[in-house]
């Protein structure tokens, strides 16, 4: 193989704390390599021929024995055309990343000042404090609310809504400066803040992609740095509550509280690919979790004895969280189509009705909102169709 695939020369490969790999980043990607890969990458980047970054693979004495020309091609068949490390193939992974139509909301350079005051927030005591008081502080309102009021506050001013709205914002991008905050405190600088679409939901988003050179235990208090700042902004919101300034400021923190609670749960989800995903690959230190729970299901299914251990340190949490996967899968599903049915027979109800009869003023908000979970329950198939099109792909290809 003289003619391998150009690789740039702007490829960066950083050691990883406490391990034996490394960590390469190309166009916002990041991937962890082996050290032969690293040497075999270095001198292509080089722009060396095959039997020259050979003969300087065996020189190295990185292997117990030389390297053959087949080996060697097998080595860049499967482990680097894949990268697609080219100056013009990093573009082309854009679509296959989970957050689209991506825009910066805030660049680094222009918030570094907020970061050397959030940091502290991650300090080992302040960390181990503040983040489990949080949690059951929170925890003991929503239970303490949830026994004592029957009746949930309704939103009745257009002031309130957009307070709401204006405070989930705020939170969202509080969630980002805790995962910022955390890297950052750790010598990881951070990137930009943005914005984009995660299936059909609008999502912020940090770029943290340093953080791949942190050791994993230092990575998980980077994953739950987000979840971190939005218990924070829950005990603010509760200690405003109980202040009981005004009927509308109460109802508003109410509100908030249980839509940031909720969204704290949505982001443990172990499934999606949200903090808590993040967190349990890093805990058990699997690499490429949802691809290696695939691999794992695959293997099963062909009664691969061999290849299907576990990969090491993992123990039971590969096999759990691939199980756990499917479980969830088949639970979306059922909610997807349950819901889709009702908004589906909403939909044609609202459509006999308009071409009859008409409909009164006041039911127009009312069939506007089945219109857009029409359209977004719609997109959201189409986009899972489109995921399990992908996975089924690869399995085919294994």
């Amino acid at each position: 193989m003289s003619n391998y695939p150009p690789i740039s020369k702007h490829i960066d490969i950083v050691a990883v704390n406490g391990a034996d790999h490394f960590l390469l980043r190309f166009r916002g990607r990041a991937v962890y390599i082996s050290p032969l890969v690293r040497l075999i990458l270095l001198e292509m980047a080089s722009g060396k021929p095959s039997a020259d970054v050979l003969a300087s693979v065996n020189r190295s004495g990185i292997l117990s024995r030389a390297l053959s020309m087949v080996e060697f091609e097998s080595v860049v068949a499967n482990k680097i055309v894949p990268l697609n490390l080219s100056d013009t193939g990093g573009k082309e992974r854009q679509a296959e990343q989970d957050i689209y139509l991506r825009f910066t909301i805030a660049r680094f350079d222009n918030w570094r000042w907020l970061l050397e005051w959030t940091r502290h927030a991650f300090a080992s005591k302040a960390f181990l404090l503040g983040l489990p008081l949080s949690f059951l502080l929170s925890l003991a309102f929503l239970l303490w609310h949830s026994a004592g009021s029957s009746d949930f506050p309704r939103v009745e001013h257009g002031a309130e809504f957009a307070a709401i709205a204006c405070g989930m914002l705020l939170i969202g991008l509080l969630h980002e400066i805790g995962h910022s905050s955390a890297a950052y405190s750790f010598g990881a600088a951070p990137g930009n803040i943005g914005g984009g679409m995660y299936l059909v939901f609008p999502v912020l988003y940090a770029d943290v992609t340093n953080v791949w050179s942190l050791s994993p235990q230092q990575r998980v208090v980077v994953n739950l740095g987000g979840i971190y700042f939005q218990l924070l902004a829950n005990a603010f919101l509760m200690l405003t509550f109980a202040v009981d300034v005004h009927p509308q400021v109460t109802t508003v923190c109410l509100i908030l509280i249980y839509l940031n609670s909720s969204l704290v749960i949505l982001n443990l989800n172990p499934f999606l690919k949200f903090d808590g995903y993040w967190v349990y690959a890093d805990f058990f230190q699997i690499h490429n979790l949802r691809t290696s729970g695939h691999a794992y299901l695959l293997n099963l299914l062909k009664w691969n004895k061999v290849s299907n251990r576990p990969v090491d340190g993992s123990g039971l949490a590969l096999p759990l969280h691939a199980f756990g996967s499917v479980l969830f899968n088949v639970f979306l599903i059922f909610v997807l189509v349950q819901f889709f049915r009702l908004t589906s027979t909403d939909f044609y109800q609202f459509v006999m009705q308009a071409g009859a009869v008409g409909f009164a003023e006041g039911d127009r908000l009312r069939y506007a909102g089945i219109v857009v979970n029409a359209l977004i329950m719609t997109i959201f198939a189409l986009r899972l169709l489109r995921s399990g099109w992908r996975t089924a792909k690869h399995w085919g290809q294994q």
